[in-house]
Order: C-alpha cells, then sequence, then structure tokens
C-alpha cells in the first residue's frame, strides 16, 4: 500500500494513522476456501510505502516521522518542509484579527532531531520532474511501487495519445 502525503499541509491525523498501520492481528477469521485473514482486517497490512515532498508540511512531517521512526516502511520523495511547530491562537487585535505563536515543538524519542526548519528526509529521494509531468508520469509512484515489488506499474502515456490542444481560434479552420 503506498500513502500519499505529498501537498499535506497539516491537520490532527498522524497518531490515528501510525496506530491504525501497527496494528497487529487480535485474530484471524477462517475460511473454508484460502487463506485465513486477519482481525480487524487493517492489521497487519505487508508492505508499506510513503510518498512526502517538500509541500509536506506541519502534521504531514509529523506522520512521515513516525513512520520512519515506527519503520513502517520506506518513505520516498523529497524532503519535507520543516515547519512542524504547533501553533496557539491567543490573542485578538484591535481589527479582530487573531495572532498566533509558535509554542509546540514536536520532541521525538530515541535522537531523531525536531523537523522545525529540516523537515523529514526520505529514505529514497526521488523528483518528479516538469518533463514527467507533462508526459503524465509519476517518478515517485513508481519508485514506490518498485520498492514494493508491484508489477503494476504503467508506462506514461505516449506524447502522441494525447489530443492536440488548439492554440487558437485559427488552429480550428
Amino acid at each position: 500500500m503506498v500513502i500519499d502525503i505529498r501537498f499535506n499541509e497539516g491537520g490532527h491525523a498522524a497518531a490515528a494513522m501510525i496506530d491504525l498501520l501497527r496494528r497487529h492481528p487480535l485474530a484471524y477469521r477462517a475460511q473454508r476456501w484460502g487463506t485465513a485473514l486477519p482481525y480487524p482486517a487493517m492489521a497487519g497490512t505487508p508492505k508499506l510505502a510513503l510518498l512526502c515532498n517538500e509541500y509536506t508540511g506541519s502534521e504531514g512531517e509529523v506522520l512521515a516521522r513516525l513512520f520512519s521512526i515506527h519503520r513502517l516502511g520506506s518513505v520516498v520523495g523529497r524532503q519535507t518542509l520543516g515547519g512542524a511547530i504547533g501553533i496557539r491562537p491567543r490573542s485578538a487585535l484591535v481589527d479582530t484579527t487573531i495572532a498566533t505563536q509558535p509554542e509546540y515543538p514536536f520532541v521525538f524519542p530515541h535522537g531523531h532531531d525536531g523537523l522545525e526548519n529540516h523537515g523529514h528526509a526520505p529514505d529514497v529521494v526521488a523528483d518528479n520532474t516538469p518533463n514527467d509531468h507533462r508526459r503524465g508520469f509519476d517518478r515517485q509512484l513508481a519508485q514506490a511501487l518498485m520498492l514494493l515489488g508491484s508489477p503494476h506499474i504503467l508506462d506514461p502515456p505516449s506524447h502522441s495519445a494525447h489530443r492536440q490542444i488548439p492554440r487558437s481560434a485559427i488552429d480550428h479552420h
């Protein structure tokens, strides 16, 4: 399974996601034919990869760091933003604007450095180039799928397969 947190600006879901991904089967559901299924169903996901990029920030960076700390799989992409200190909306200004202050830096166990101003470095650096984007090819996703051993990586469509888009009304005649 590939988890894509590229362009994730934050939120409050990292802890819940890590808890879900770290689950071990509590039991198995036996089937008359076929293999036993883990219970709960999401327990024991065998292979994981996480995609991040330079626009992954805040809680997204926390998720990437925890994913690595707990060795859930490979992190693929670009180094994250480096802006993970939590803020508190504390002061109301005269014009009703709310001022926030950075107050909650993340501290990780076992000697892992903080994220602020550094971000989280992926295990495998992969960069989507402008040419990749033009061709409809996602190099980061392809790299993650290769790490997971997926045989279903599709080649990007050829440029000639795209319909030519008229550049102006003159092209219609």
